[in-house]
């Protein structure tokens, strides 16, 4: 039986740091979508307004405004979860949130 010769030259070395790096990048990136997704996600489905029932009638936040905020973080959930399973992808800015005046609040309250 012959012996396997395996030659590893500089260049060889330096090629395969080069394509762990590119991974361990596109990993890194792929998670931070990811995690930038599931904070939208949880935005999406924790708006409402903050405050007493008064300040609820008087406020000009009405019902289809709350609608636009959870649909634009949804939407945006969408573009991150996207994202992320194609981390080598160019990803656009996000659209401006929906104005929905001084007095909205969104809070965000997590459960364990």
């Amino acid at each position: 039986m012959g012996r396997l010769s395996f030659r590893v030259s500089l260049r060889g070395m330096l090629d395969g740091i080069a394509c762990v790096a590119v991974l361990l990048a596109l990993k890194t990136r792929s998670d931070r979508f990811a995690r930038i997704s599931e904070q939208h996600q949880i935005k999406s489905l924790s708006v409402r307004f903050v405050g007493s029932p008064d300040e609820a009638m008087n406020s000009l936040v009405s019902l289809p405004s709350l609608e636009a905020i959870q649909r634009h973080h949804a939407d945006l959930a969408m573009k991150y979860d996207r994202a992320a399973s194609r981390p080598w992808s160019i990803v656009p800015a996000d659209p401006p949130a929906p104005d929905l005046g001084p007095d909205f609040e969104l809070e965000v309250r997590f459960r364990r």
